[in-house]
């Protein structure tokens, strides 16, 4: 006799189990992404000659941290699309952008080097 095509696999209840604990970790994440709002408006506040005189070297390093924070939130949410078969389809789409998004990055920061 044939094998089902799930064999090997675990049982369906136990594929869907994982798929719940994988998405309650990714949403579970998600907590943090209230702090999304705050480096948007701290970086949007900033974003003047006077606060790039005052904060100095900070000013940077606040960028920096905040847009790097918002790329990963962003990936991950849309991480979480991939786990949900109804938008699967634009999950994708979205975390691949992400994913090269991030490769343009570390790329013309390798080139920096």
């Amino acid at each position: 006799p044939l094998a089902p095509a799930d064999a090997g696999r675990g049982s369906r209840e136990e594929r869907e189990g994982a798929k719940e604990t994988s998405a309650k970790g990714v949403k579970g994440l998600l907590h943090l992404s209230p702090v999304r709002y705050v480096m948007l408006f701290l970086m949007a506040a900033t974003s003047n000659s006077w606060s790039v005189r005052a904060l100095g070297h900070w000013w940077k390093r606040l960028h920096s941290f905040g847009i790097h924070w918002l790329w990963f939130i962003f990936t991950f949410t849309y991480f979480g699309r991939l786990l949900d078969p109804a938008s699967f389809d634009r999950g994708i789409v979205q975390f691949f952008l992400c994913i090269l998004a991030f490769s343009v990055r570390l790329v013309a920061w390798r080139k920096r080097r």
